[in-house]
């Protein structure tokens, strides 16, 4: 709803009331055709191919109604420090375990992301490849090297804010969106918005062609724009996604600060309800679950 799109908003009082309240769903889920899902020989997971002419982006994904959680890697600390200082030593990626290394070159990379997160702040790197020939001990652990796309790389080490004094070394590291962690834990995806590849670990396998399989489409449910006095009564807003992070490096951090690459404002304009210039704006009994993305 826009104000300067239809003017004769200005002095109305709007509600939208749930039919069944606590029950009616807001969302931008779209149903996928399960018996399209293939059985990867060997293996515990399934994939789906998407139309190459019709690749979507998500980060989220619903089996049977529910939201699932990402594969994800053992968490290892950083043994490096990554800094201005360190930039050019680390440029080309982030060491890595060995055993988890040679784990990733055994499937395949997908959009797998680095996640690192350390004091107030968090990052998420497009990981490009495994380098198992650079090999380096440290503290008496071998270390291969994670491969991170340089423009990132350079991003994160040379023009964050607290790249001269904040430490990395020690800090919480793994791997997300991994296809190589699948097996590690049941009803897990990973998806490769490149190749339009998803992966799927349900946990029951032969039911597989009659599972609810669900991924968001939109970045916002309700957007409004210079209006008031809007009520929302019992919607549950469910299944929004935000799409920049699988794209660009995402590096938060505290009162909500964000910073990327071709981000203006420091800012993404992705949640269920998005208002800009409004005035009393009122949510009553409504729910917000299983959301990329904030609820308002």
């Amino acid at each position: 709803l826009s104000l300067d799109e239809n003017p004769e908003l200005e002095n109305v009082d709007i509600t939208f009331t749930a039919k069944y309240p606590g029950q009616t769903k807001v969302s931008s889920l779209v149903r996928m055709h399960s018996p399209s899902f293939v059985r990867a020989e060997g293996k515990p997971y399934f994939t789906f191919t998407f139309d190459k002419d019709n690749i979507p982006v998500f980060r989220e994904l619903f089996l049977n109604f529910k939201g699932i959680g990402v594969a994800k890697s053992p968490v290892w600390k950083n043994p490096e420090e990554l800094t201005k200082r360190g930039a050019e030593v680390h440029s080309r990626g982030v060491r890595v375990p060995l055993e988890l290394a040679r784990r990733m070159t055994e499937e395949p990379l997908g959009a797998t992301e680095l996640m690192m997160h350390y004091e107030w702040e968090f990052v998420s790197l497009h990981v490009t490849g495994i380098d198992l020939s650079d090999v380096k001990e440290i503290g008496g652990v071998s270390y291969a090297l994670a491969l991170i796309d340089p423009e990132e790389m350079s991003f994160f080490c040379e023009k964050r804010p607290t790249s001269d004094w904040l430490k990395t070394e020690g800090r919480d590291l793994f791997f997300r969106n991994a296809p190589a962690f699948l097996a590690d834990k049941e009803d897990t995806f990973a998806y490769d918005h490149r190749a339009g590849v998803l992966y799927l670990n349900p946990a029951d396998k032969v039911y597989m062609p009659y599972h609810a399989v669900e991924y968001p489409t939109l970045e916002t449910l309700f957007s409004l724009k210079g209006v008031k006095n809007v009520t929302f009564e019992g919607i549950r807003f469910v299944g929004a996604t935000s799409t920049y992070a699988s794209r660009k490096v995402y590096y938060a951090y505290q009162a909500n600060g964000l910073r990327g690459i071709d981000l203006p404002g420091g800012k993404l304009s992705t949640a269920a309800v998005l208002l800009e210039n409004t005035g009393s704006i009122s949510f009553r009994g409504c729910v917000f679950e299983d959301l990329g993305v904030n609820g308002v």
